[in-house]
């Protein structure tokens, strides 16, 4: 089956719908599918890591198209003639390489998008929180633990396959886990994504600078997106017990096995977090955020907080909590393989 993603990554949207992707990527091509993505050129983009193991098309190599939108924020839907544009250029490729089943993980593509594709393709759409109309063939969304949180209505398809819940959480297996009960109590590692446009870095470690925390090694990940990264260095570089790490990282076992907690924000990586049973503070800054993370608080996976409340008391009192991690695999790393198992009986050329 030949298969195409349409995903983008820059300096507004983030990473990390390219790294999810990339995991489905990773199951479809070991089970002998040919995969091909579908990205914007945008400024910050992963696109290169990308091409280190599948086929590109960019989708736009004129940034002006859809950099003047006047949308804000990347939680919003493109205007219709973005996605317009967008969907005939997608139809033109994917033509050409004779795709079977398209994917589209992206907040800017809504259903004018989907049903100009739908027209030619079978669709699969990957999506956090529901807030657009969608039609699709398959519907994929692993945050929410119940059906009755999500508003199905939202769905104008009436035959689409819902992919709903942990179970289809785009996470890869971990290798060699370990108990996590020797891992010492001290051990902090915060990161707030690639972007991190609040700054929110920069306000936990003016709070960690305090003789409070003296006792605690923490390790910040600099995300490649980060325009503060300059001055985050230079304002807590002085700070013995502050490592700093400015690498772009494809993969960050490593820091949630060899840290007991976890400040992080509302992102893809949240899941992996819990994944390896942390212990949890995720800071969230806006109401959609709230929303994609409110279930996860409420079933004790981690802590939230929004970012209006964050002060030096909270902290401390996360820090010191002795609260268990949860030990009952909600997220066990086959996700990929079930959204696969679900789709690969799709015939070649297929079409509605």
């Amino acid at each position: 089956m030949n298969v195409a993603i349409r995903v983008d990554s820059s300096e507004k949207i983030g990473i990390g719908h390219t790294h999810r992707c990339l995991k489905l990527a990773k199951v479809l091509k070991e089970e002998k599918n040919n995969v091909l993505f579908l990205s914007s050129n945008f400024k910050g983009n992963i696109n290169n890591l990308i091409k280190k193991k599948y086929t590109l098309e960019i989708i736009s190599k004129n940034k002006k198209i859809f950099n003047n939108r006047k949308i804000n924020s990347h939680y919003y839907e493109w205007d219709k003639n973005c996605q317009f544009k967008d969907a005939l250029k997608t139809l033109k490729i994917a033509r050409k390489a004779k795709i079977n089943f398209i994917i589209v993980d992206h907040y800017g593509l809504s259903a004018h998008w989907h049903k100009i594709i739908s027209k030619n393709f079978k669709l699969g759409v990957i999506d956090d929180f529901l807030n657009k109309k969608i039609f699709s063939d398959y519907y994929i969304n692993y945050h929410f633990l119940n059906k009755k949180d999500l508003t199905l209505s939202n769905i104008q398809k009436s035959d689409c396959k819902l992919l709903l819940g942990p179970s289809y959480a785009l996470l890869n297996k971990i290798r060699n886990k370990k108990s996590r009960s020797k891992l010492k109590n001290n051990r902090v590692f915060i990161y707030l994504g690639s972007v991190d446009s609040r700054d929110i870095t920069s306000k936990l470690l003016n709070y960690f600078k305090s003789k409070l925390f003296n006792d605690y090694i923490f390790t910040i990940l600099i995300g490649k997106n980060n325009k503060n990264s300059k001055n985050i260095t230079k304002n807590f570089n002085k700070f013995k017990n502050f490592i700093f790490i400015k690498k772009n990282l494809n993969n960050l076992d490593t820091f949630y096995k060899k840290n007991s907690f976890v400040i992080s924000g509302t992102g893809v990586t949240l899941y992996e977090q819990i994944q390896h049973g942390c212990k949890i503070l995720s800071i969230f800054s806006n109401n959609k955020q709230k929303k994609l993370i409110n279930n996860l608080g409420k079933h004790n996976f981690c802590k939230i907080i929004n970012l209006k409340r964050l002060n030096e008391y909270i902290l401390n009192n996360f820090l010191n909590s002795k609260k268990k991690s949860i030990t009952k695999i909600y997220f066990d790393g086959n996700g990929p393989n079930r959204i696969y198992n679900s789709i690969k009986n799709i015939k070649k050329n297929e079409k509605l």
